[in-house]
Protein backbone atom coordinates (compact mmCIF):
# COMPACT_ATOMS: atom_id res chain seq x y z
CA UNK A 1 0.00 0.00 0.00
CA UNK A 2 1.05 3.54 -0.82
CA UNK A 3 2.42 5.44 2.11
CA UNK A 4 0.00 8.73 0.84
CA UNK A 5 -1.21 9.89 4.33
CA UNK A 6 -4.20 11.56 4.79
CA UNK A 7 -4.12 15.21 5.65
CA UNK A 8 -6.25 16.43 8.48
CA UNK A 9 -6.53 20.62 8.45
CA UNK A 10 -8.19 23.18 8.29
CA UNK A 11 -9.81 24.88 5.27
CA UNK A 12 -8.21 28.26 6.91
CA UNK A 13 -4.95 26.44 6.53
CA UNK A 14 -5.12 25.27 3.17
CA UNK A 15 -2.32 27.61 1.90
CA UNK A 16 0.38 26.12 4.60
CA UNK A 17 -0.81 22.88 4.17
CA UNK A 18 0.02 22.85 0.47
CA UNK A 19 3.83 24.23 1.69
CA UNK A 20 3.81 21.36 3.91
CA UNK A 21 2.21 19.16 1.05
CA UNK A 22 4.84 20.12 -1.04
CA UNK A 23 7.43 18.87 0.89
CA UNK A 24 5.81 15.47 1.82
CA UNK A 25 6.01 14.97 -2.25
CA UNK A 26 9.27 15.62 -2.25
CA UNK A 27 9.89 13.01 0.19
CA UNK A 28 7.99 10.40 -1.32
CA UNK A 29 4.56 10.54 0.49
CA UNK A 30 2.38 13.33 -1.58
CA UNK A 31 -0.43 13.78 0.58
CA UNK A 32 -4.14 13.08 0.48
CA UNK A 33 -6.42 16.26 0.33
CA UNK A 34 -9.98 16.29 0.76
CA UNK A 35 -10.23 19.49 -1.62
CA UNK A 36 -8.25 18.15 -4.49
CA UNK A 37 -8.52 14.51 -4.51
CA UNK A 38 -12.65 13.88 -3.48
CA UNK A 39 -14.21 12.49 -5.76
CA UNK A 40 -16.58 15.12 -7.81
CA UNK A 41 -20.24 14.15 -6.96
CA UNK A 42 -19.78 11.82 -3.85
CA UNK A 43 -21.00 12.75 -0.51
CA UNK A 44 -17.59 14.33 1.42
CA UNK A 45 -18.53 12.36 4.79
CA UNK A 46 -18.30 8.93 3.56
CA UNK A 47 -15.92 9.65 1.08
CA UNK A 48 -13.39 10.74 3.67
CA UNK A 49 -14.08 7.73 6.03
CA UNK A 50 -13.72 5.43 3.15
CA UNK A 51 -10.13 6.85 2.17
CA UNK A 52 -8.94 6.53 5.86
CA UNK A 53 -10.33 3.31 6.16
CA UNK A 54 -8.96 1.73 3.11
CA UNK A 55 -6.87 4.13 0.68
CA UNK A 56 -4.58 6.50 2.69
CA UNK A 57 -1.44 4.82 4.21
CA UNK A 58 -0.92 7.16 7.19
CA UNK A 59 -2.98 10.05 8.65
CA UNK A 60 -1.08 13.61 9.67
CA UNK A 61 -3.20 16.27 11.89
CA UNK A 62 -1.96 19.45 10.95
CA UNK A 63 -2.43 21.34 14.72
CA UNK A 64 -3.86 24.80 14.32
CA UNK A 65 -6.23 26.64 16.50
CA UNK A 66 -8.37 26.77 13.12
CA UNK A 67 -8.16 22.28 13.28
CA UNK A 68 -9.51 22.45 16.84
CA UNK A 69 -12.38 24.61 16.67
CA UNK A 70 -13.21 22.23 13.49
CA UNK A 71 -16.36 19.55 14.46
CA UNK A 72 -15.65 17.75 11.08
CA UNK A 73 -12.66 17.03 11.92
CA UNK A 74 -13.42 15.58 15.51
CA UNK A 75 -16.33 14.09 14.72
CA UNK A 76 -15.33 11.90 11.15
CA UNK A 77 -11.74 12.33 10.79
CA UNK A 78 -10.09 12.04 13.54
CA UNK A 79 -11.83 8.95 15.11
CA UNK A 80 -11.97 7.43 11.75
CA UNK A 81 -8.14 7.54 11.98
CA UNK A 82 -7.88 6.67 15.43
CA UNK A 83 -9.95 3.36 14.51
CA UNK A 84 -8.14 2.09 12.03
CA UNK A 85 -4.92 3.45 13.85
CA UNK A 86 -5.76 0.46 16.46
CA UNK A 87 -5.50 -2.24 14.27
CA UNK A 88 -2.01 -1.53 13.37
CA UNK A 89 0.45 -0.43 10.63
CA UNK A 90 -1.38 2.70 9.94
CA UNK A 91 0.63 6.16 11.43
CA UNK A 92 -1.51 8.46 12.95
CA UNK A 93 0.64 11.69 13.78
CA UNK A 94 -0.29 15.16 15.55
CA UNK A 95 2.09 17.97 14.02
CA UNK A 96 2.13 20.92 16.25
CA UNK A 97 2.08 23.71 13.75
CA UNK A 98 0.86 26.49 16.13
CA UNK A 99 0.10 24.52 19.42
CA UNK A 100 2.00 22.50 22.39
CA UNK A 101 0.38 19.37 23.71
CA UNK A 102 -0.93 20.73 26.76
CA UNK A 103 -3.31 23.02 24.07
CA UNK A 104 -5.65 20.08 23.67
CA UNK A 105 -8.62 19.72 25.53
CA UNK A 106 -8.25 17.30 28.22
CA UNK A 107 -10.81 14.55 27.48
CA UNK A 108 -13.97 14.72 30.11
CA UNK A 109 -14.50 12.10 32.16
CA UNK A 110 -18.06 11.81 30.77
CA UNK A 111 -17.50 12.09 26.92
CA UNK A 112 -20.76 11.22 25.14
CA UNK A 113 -20.71 11.29 21.96
CA UNK A 114 -17.17 10.01 22.11
CA UNK A 115 -15.80 11.95 19.28
CA UNK A 116 -15.96 15.02 21.75
CA UNK A 117 -12.89 13.13 23.24
CA UNK A 118 -11.20 13.14 19.67
CA UNK A 119 -8.58 15.93 20.08
CA UNK A 120 -7.52 14.86 23.60
CA UNK A 121 -6.74 11.13 22.26
CA UNK A 122 -4.12 12.98 19.99
CA UNK A 123 -2.43 14.10 22.89
CA UNK A 124 -1.03 10.66 23.82
CA UNK A 125 0.33 9.89 20.36
CA UNK A 126 3.88 10.97 19.88
CA UNK A 127 3.73 13.68 17.34
CA UNK A 128 5.84 16.67 15.55
CA UNK A 129 6.66 19.61 17.57
CA UNK A 130 8.02 22.70 16.41
CA UNK A 131 11.22 23.79 17.87
CA UNK A 132 12.32 27.07 19.50
CA UNK A 133 12.84 29.21 16.73
CA UNK A 134 11.97 26.84 14.07
CA UNK A 135 10.53 28.38 10.78
CA UNK A 136 7.40 26.96 8.64
CA UNK A 137 9.78 25.66 5.85
CA UNK A 138 12.29 23.69 8.27
CA UNK A 139 9.37 21.94 10.28
CA UNK A 140 7.76 20.86 7.56
CA UNK A 141 10.62 19.62 5.95
CA UNK A 142 11.77 17.62 8.82
CA UNK A 143 7.97 16.55 9.67
CA UNK A 144 7.82 14.97 5.92
CA UNK A 145 11.66 13.43 6.33
CA UNK A 146 10.21 12.18 9.96
CA UNK A 147 6.84 10.90 8.58
CA UNK A 148 8.36 8.86 5.80
CA UNK A 149 11.22 7.62 7.95
CA UNK A 150 9.12 6.36 10.57
CA UNK A 151 5.89 4.98 8.15
CA UNK A 152 9.16 3.14 6.16
CA UNK A 153 10.10 1.64 9.18
CA UNK A 154 6.92 0.43 10.25
CA UNK A 155 6.22 -1.33 6.87
CA UNK A 156 9.07 -3.74 7.17
CA UNK A 157 11.96 -4.79 5.29
CA UNK A 158 10.16 -5.89 2.26
CA UNK A 159 11.03 -5.12 -1.49
CA UNK A 160 9.99 -1.93 -2.46
CA UNK A 161 9.05 0.00 -5.77
CA UNK A 162 9.46 3.34 -5.32
CA UNK A 163 8.94 5.60 -8.78
CA UNK A 164 10.93 8.78 -9.23
CA UNK A 165 9.46 11.66 -11.72
CA UNK A 166 10.46 15.06 -12.28
CA UNK A 167 8.24 15.28 -15.39
CA UNK A 168 4.92 14.49 -14.08
CA UNK A 169 2.98 13.43 -11.51
CA UNK A 170 4.63 10.20 -10.08
CA UNK A 171 2.76 6.96 -9.79
CA UNK A 172 1.04 7.06 -6.82
CA UNK A 173 0.06 3.07 -6.85
CA UNK A 174 3.64 2.46 -5.69
CA UNK A 175 4.29 2.17 -2.42
CA UNK A 176 6.44 5.64 -2.59
CA UNK A 177 5.96 8.18 -4.84
CA UNK A 178 8.78 10.59 -4.80
CA UNK A 179 8.06 14.41 -6.84
CA UNK A 180 10.93 16.09 -7.89
CA UNK A 181 9.09 18.75 -10.34
CA UNK A 182 10.09 21.26 -7.53
CA UNK A 183 13.57 20.57 -7.73
CA UNK A 184 14.21 21.30 -11.41
CA UNK A 185 14.79 24.61 -12.38
CA UNK A 186 15.25 24.85 -15.95
CA UNK A 187 15.23 29.13 -16.28
CA UNK A 188 18.16 29.26 -13.19
CA UNK A 189 20.77 27.28 -11.81
CA UNK A 190 19.43 23.84 -13.22
CA UNK A 191 18.62 21.89 -10.06
CA UNK A 192 18.39 22.02 -6.55
CA UNK A 193 20.85 20.06 -5.66
CA UNK A 194 20.59 20.67 -1.62
CA UNK A 195 16.69 19.25 -1.81
CA UNK A 196 18.06 16.24 -3.94
CA UNK A 197 20.38 15.31 -1.58
CA UNK A 198 18.11 15.60 1.87
CA UNK A 199 15.01 13.73 0.06
CA UNK A 200 17.58 10.54 -1.42
CA UNK A 201 19.61 10.26 1.76
CA UNK A 202 16.50 9.91 4.13
CA UNK A 203 14.81 7.57 1.77
CA UNK A 204 18.16 5.88 1.93
CA UNK A 205 18.32 5.96 5.76
CA UNK A 206 14.89 5.09 5.89
CA UNK A 207 15.20 2.11 3.59
CA UNK A 208 18.80 0.89 5.60
CA UNK A 209 16.66 1.13 8.95
CA UNK A 210 13.73 -0.48 8.08
CA UNK A 211 16.05 -3.34 6.30
CA UNK A 212 14.96 -3.19 2.78
CA UNK A 213 17.54 -4.72 0.55
CA UNK A 214 15.95 -4.93 -2.78
CA UNK A 215 14.47 -1.28 -3.92
CA UNK A 216 12.48 -1.38 -7.89
CA UNK A 217 12.91 1.92 -9.43
CA UNK A 218 10.19 3.11 -11.89
CA UNK A 219 9.76 6.85 -13.56
CA UNK A 220 11.34 9.14 -15.01
CA UNK A 221 14.54 11.51 -13.95
CA UNK A 222 16.39 13.34 -15.92
CA UNK A 223 20.33 12.37 -16.24
CA UNK A 224 21.25 13.84 -13.65
CA UNK A 225 18.74 13.34 -11.04
CA UNK A 226 19.28 9.81 -12.23
CA UNK A 227 22.46 9.50 -11.54
CA UNK A 228 22.49 11.71 -8.15
CA UNK A 229 20.17 9.24 -6.85
CA UNK A 230 22.31 5.78 -8.47
CA UNK A 231 25.24 7.42 -6.11
CA UNK A 232 23.37 8.36 -3.13
CA UNK A 233 22.22 4.53 -3.52
CA UNK A 234 25.41 2.71 -4.26
CA UNK A 235 26.40 -0.50 -4.03
CA UNK A 236 28.08 0.92 -0.82
CA UNK A 237 24.66 1.35 0.78
CA UNK A 238 23.55 -2.12 0.67
CA UNK A 239 20.84 -1.72 -1.58
CA UNK A 240 20.21 -3.85 -4.43
CA UNK A 241 18.55 -1.64 -7.04
CA UNK A 242 16.44 -2.73 -10.09
CA UNK A 243 14.98 0.13 -12.73
CA UNK A 244 11.95 -1.18 -14.41
CA UNK A 245 11.84 0.95 -18.07
CA UNK A 246 10.61 0.93 -21.44
CA UNK A 247 13.36 0.90 -23.76
CA UNK A 248 14.13 0.14 -27.42
CA UNK A 249 10.42 -0.86 -27.68
CA UNK A 250 10.58 -3.49 -24.44
CA UNK A 251 9.49 -3.28 -21.10
CA UNK A 252 13.39 -4.41 -19.29
CA UNK A 253 14.73 -4.28 -15.41
CA UNK A 254 18.35 -3.60 -15.51
CA UNK A 255 20.00 -4.50 -11.52
CA UNK A 256 22.72 -3.29 -10.28
CA UNK A 257 24.26 -7.09 -9.83
CA UNK A 258 24.47 -6.45 -13.93
CA UNK A 259 27.29 -3.73 -13.58
CA UNK A 260 29.72 -6.87 -12.99
CA UNK A 261 28.28 -8.19 -17.15
CA UNK A 262 31.74 -7.04 -18.26
CA UNK A 263 30.00 -5.12 -21.35
CA UNK A 264 32.77 -2.20 -22.91
CA UNK A 265 33.08 -0.33 -25.91
CA UNK A 266 35.98 1.48 -27.04
CA UNK A 267 36.83 4.92 -25.88
CA UNK A 268 37.11 7.32 -28.51
CA UNK A 269 39.10 10.56 -27.62
CA UNK A 270 39.58 13.69 -28.88
CA UNK A 271 41.74 16.68 -27.65
CA UNK A 272 39.91 20.27 -27.20
CA UNK A 273 42.91 22.43 -26.70
CA UNK A 274 41.11 24.04 -23.24
CA UNK A 275 42.50 24.11 -20.24
CA UNK A 276 39.32 22.95 -18.64
CA UNK A 277 37.97 19.70 -17.18
CA UNK A 278 37.57 16.72 -19.30
CA UNK A 279 34.45 15.88 -20.66
CA UNK A 280 32.82 12.29 -20.24
CA UNK A 281 29.86 11.65 -22.78
CA UNK A 282 28.10 8.14 -22.32
CA UNK A 283 25.37 7.38 -25.03
CA UNK A 284 23.08 4.94 -26.30
CA UNK A 285 22.08 4.47 -29.17
CA UNK A 286 21.96 8.04 -30.10
CA UNK A 287 25.13 9.92 -29.97
CA UNK A 288 25.26 13.56 -28.96
CA UNK A 289 28.65 14.87 -30.82
CA UNK A 290 27.27 17.95 -31.59
CA UNK A 291 25.69 19.07 -28.26
CA UNK A 292 28.55 17.61 -26.50
CA UNK A 293 31.06 19.88 -28.64
CA UNK A 294 29.08 23.13 -28.39
CA UNK A 295 29.38 22.11 -23.75
CA UNK A 296 32.86 21.24 -23.96
CA UNK A 297 33.57 25.02 -25.93
CA UNK A 298 31.43 26.02 -23.25
CA UNK A 299 33.27 24.97 -20.39
CA UNK A 300 37.00 25.51 -22.24
CA UNK A 301 37.32 21.39 -21.82
CA UNK A 302 40.41 19.74 -22.28
CA UNK A 303 39.84 16.28 -23.80
CA UNK A 304 36.22 14.52 -24.64
CA UNK A 305 36.33 10.80 -24.05
CA UNK A 306 32.99 8.96 -25.72
CA UNK A 307 31.82 5.88 -24.52
CA UNK A 308 29.62 5.24 -27.48
CA UNK A 309 27.18 1.86 -28.04
CA UNK A 310 25.44 2.49 -31.00
CA UNK A 311 22.37 -0.10 -30.63
CA UNK A 312 19.95 -0.37 -28.34
CA UNK A 313 21.56 -2.00 -25.45
CA UNK A 314 20.37 -5.03 -23.60
CA UNK A 315 19.97 -5.16 -19.49
CA UNK A 316 23.58 -6.36 -19.01
CA UNK A 317 24.94 -4.02 -21.41
CA UNK A 318 23.67 -1.01 -19.47
CA UNK A 319 25.48 -2.43 -16.33
CA UNK A 320 28.51 -3.33 -18.38
CA UNK A 321 28.31 0.51 -19.77
CA UNK A 322 27.80 2.34 -16.69
CA UNK A 323 30.46 0.04 -14.93
CA UNK A 324 32.95 1.01 -17.99
CA UNK A 325 31.91 4.92 -17.78
CA UNK A 326 32.28 4.50 -13.31
CA UNK A 327 36.05 2.63 -13.83
CA UNK A 328 36.57 5.53 -16.36
CA UNK A 329 35.48 8.50 -14.11
CA UNK A 330 37.31 7.14 -11.03
CA UNK A 331 40.35 6.62 -12.97
CA UNK A 332 40.74 10.40 -13.79
CA UNK A 333 40.28 11.33 -10.77
CA UNK A 334 43.42 9.14 -9.44
CA UNK A 335 45.37 11.81 -12.23
CA UNK A 336 43.67 14.51 -10.30
CA UNK A 337 41.73 15.37 -13.14
CA UNK A 338 38.65 17.68 -13.61
CA UNK A 339 35.53 16.58 -15.04
CA UNK A 340 31.92 16.54 -16.37
CA UNK A 341 29.97 13.47 -17.48
CA UNK A 342 27.21 13.95 -20.08
CA UNK A 343 24.41 10.89 -20.58
CA UNK A 344 22.24 10.13 -23.01
CA UNK A 345 20.35 7.13 -23.01
CA UNK A 346 17.91 4.89 -20.41
CA UNK A 347 17.45 6.42 -17.19
CA UNK A 348 19.16 3.19 -15.98
CA UNK A 349 21.75 3.70 -17.81
CA UNK A 350 22.55 7.20 -15.82
CA UNK A 351 21.47 5.63 -12.46
CA UNK A 352 24.16 2.50 -12.75
CA UNK A 353 26.64 5.63 -13.19
CA UNK A 354 26.16 6.29 -9.98
CA UNK A 355 25.67 3.21 -8.58
CA UNK A 356 28.85 1.91 -9.38
CA UNK A 357 30.61 4.76 -8.75
CA UNK A 358 32.99 5.23 -5.68
CA UNK A 359 35.90 7.31 -5.12
CA UNK A 360 35.31 9.25 -8.44
CA UNK A 361 35.39 12.76 -7.43
CA UNK A 362 33.42 15.76 -7.55
CA UNK A 363 31.71 15.05 -11.14
CA UNK A 364 29.19 17.69 -12.85
CA UNK A 365 26.43 16.42 -14.66
CA UNK A 366 24.92 19.05 -16.48
CA UNK A 367 21.21 19.41 -17.03
CA UNK A 368 20.26 19.01 -20.54
CA UNK A 369 17.90 22.35 -21.44
CA UNK A 370 15.85 20.52 -24.12
CA UNK A 371 17.04 23.54 -26.84
CA UNK A 372 20.80 22.01 -27.85
CA UNK A 373 22.80 23.26 -24.43
CA UNK A 374 23.00 22.61 -20.97
CA UNK A 375 22.58 23.91 -17.11
CA UNK A 376 24.63 23.51 -14.47
CA UNK A 377 22.75 20.55 -13.14
CA UNK A 378 24.03 18.47 -10.36
CA UNK A 379 27.51 17.82 -8.84
CA UNK A 380 27.90 14.24 -7.61
CA UNK A 381 30.83 12.06 -5.92
CA UNK A 382 31.97 14.77 -3.34
CA UNK A 383 30.87 15.56 0.48
CA UNK A 384 27.50 16.62 -1.32
CA UNK A 385 25.78 17.32 -4.28
CA UNK A 386 25.02 21.09 -5.24
CA UNK A 387 23.25 22.67 -7.55
CA UNK A 388 25.84 25.56 -8.86
CA UNK A 389 29.35 27.31 -8.10
CA UNK A 390 32.63 26.09 -9.08
CA UNK A 391 33.81 22.19 -8.35
CA UNK A 392 36.61 22.20 -6.01
CA UNK A 393 40.04 22.80 -7.33
CA UNK A 394 41.64 18.77 -8.62
CA UNK A 395 44.55 18.08 -6.08
CA UNK A 396 48.13 17.22 -7.63
CA UNK A 397 48.73 13.85 -8.87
Amino acid sequence: MSLRPFLCHAREDRLRLEEFSAQLSLMGADGWQDVNDLRLGSPSEGEIRRVIAEDAGGFIWFGTPASMTSRFIRKVEIPAALGRGRRGGFPVVPLFSDLRPGDLPRRPRLCLPRWRGSLAALGGLNGVLRADGEDDPTLWRRAAGDYVRHALVARGSAPITISFSCTAVPDHTAEVAVDWRAVVEETTSGIDGARVTHAAGNLESALREAGVRRVRITGDLYAPLAAALGYQWRAVSGLQLEVAQRFGGREMTVSSKMLASGFSVVPARQARGGEGPVLVVVSAPEPIDGAAGRYADEIGAEEIITLHAPHVLSEDQIGGLAQQAARLLADLSDLGRDKHLVVRGPMSLAIMIGAASNAIGPTRVPLWDRSGGYLPGLVIGGAAMVASGQLPAPSKP
